[in-house]
């Protein structure tokens, strides 16, 4: 079934009107929605993963710290750090600080 579609605010001159099968128009919707997909994809792959936790170092750059700072902050419960595989990493994940 081919359907036709009228647009009455363009003059006839500069109408261009494109007739497409239901099959053509399916097709279209299947790769627009695949490309989108793909798009949220790589848009996730991107963004730091929520398990991934920032050592010392990296919270000391990104609140712009020393190193006793973050010491006291430790001492007086700002920040908690929490022992994993072997180092102590500030309590919070990569994401509560961006």
């Amino acid at each position: 079934m081919k359907r036709e579609i009228y647009v009455p605010e363009v003059p006839a001159s500069q109408m261009v009107l494109t007739i497409i099968t239901d099959e053509q128009l399916e097709a279209f919707a299947d790769a627009f929605i695949t490309k989108y997909q793909q798009s949220i994809a790589r848009r996730k792959a991107s963004e730091p993963s929520p398990e991934e936790w920032m050592t010392r170092k990296e919270v000391m750059t990104i609140l712009k710290r020393c190193n006793s700072t973050m010491t006291k902050w430790a001492r007086r419960g700002y920040l908690v750090p929490s022992m994993v595989g072997g180092k102590h990493l500030p309590e919070g994940r990569r994401d509560a600080y961006s």
